[in-house]
């Protein structure tokens, strides 16, 4: 058997590392007393590259963030992890970087973008200018289900390994949706009391390819085209719709 854990307190829903970590730690705990003696033999946990601190093609091994929800969720992996090692269960603590996909909630950036440029709306960007690096939830699937099939304790980054702009991101998709020009986004005051700034966040993931022979093949072009397809394609939500009744049924 394999547990992929991916539940996990939001980023903006707390200010503080107390309850981060008091909310991380409860669900992690509750599921792994669920799972003792229960044979189960891969532990995937959906970790974050916000337990890193800000740069350019970060490591497994660079510098951990003190950040109130990266800590959390470090300190998280390492109680998972020494549980796996106790009971002989092969660990997988995958560094998930900024992922974006159809099912994302509008408050997100990809898809409150596409969103505002659909409706010819302006889109406020919150934060100054920032560099992330972005992957289409198939890639990061992709990576989950190669890694059930590694046999050993890992700790990889599931990034694509290149610098966007946000903003350079956000003219894309109002590109894509609409007339050159015609919906211009807008950028309101920074706040440095509301929004916490990591101005530069993208990861290197040569060790994902080495370990796990996956490489993500979507860019951040093919991404976007992906999610609008599927988010707003009429033959795309049909067979979900068909394939909600049939598990429902």
């Amino acid at each position: 058997y394999a547990v992929i854990h991916m539940a996990s307190s939001r980023v903006s829903s707390h200010s503080n590392f107390k309850s981060h970590f008091e909310e991380n730690f409860q669900i992690t705990i509750n599921l792994l007393n669920f799972i003792k003696k229960r044979n189960v033999r891969h532990f995937i946990f959906t970790n974050s590259a916000a337990i890193y601190k800000p740069g350019l093609n970060l490591k497994e091994n660079s510098s951990k963030s003190n950040n109130p929800y990266g800590l959390s969720k470090y300190l998280n992996s390492n109680l998972i992890k020494n549980f796996c090692l106790a009971e002989r269960i092969y660990f997988k603590d995958l560094r998930i970087f900024s992922v974006f996909g159809e099912w994302e909630k509008s408050e997100r950036l990809v898809a409150g973008a596409i969103d505002s440029a659909r409706n010819k709306n302006p889109f406020f960007i919150k934060t100054i200018n920032q560099f992330r690096d972005y992957l289409h939830t198939d890639d990061v699937v992709s990576a989950i289900i190669k890694s059930i099939k590694i046999k050993k304790t890992i700790s990889l980054n599931i990034c694509s390994g290149k610098k966007v702009s946000t903003h350079k991101l956000v003219n894309k998709i109002f590109d894509k949706l609409s007339s050159k020009n015609l919906i211009k986004f807008k950028i309101n005051q920074y706040d440095k009391n509301k929004h916490i700034v990591l101005p530069k966040m993208t990861g290197n993931n040569n060790l994902a390819k080495k370990i796990l022979d996956w490489n993500p093949k979507n860019g951040i072009d093919e991404g976007i085209n992906l999610t609008i397809k599927r988010k707003y394609g009429s033959k795309w939500k049909k067979l979900v719709v068909i394939f909600i009744n049939k598990v429902l049924n």
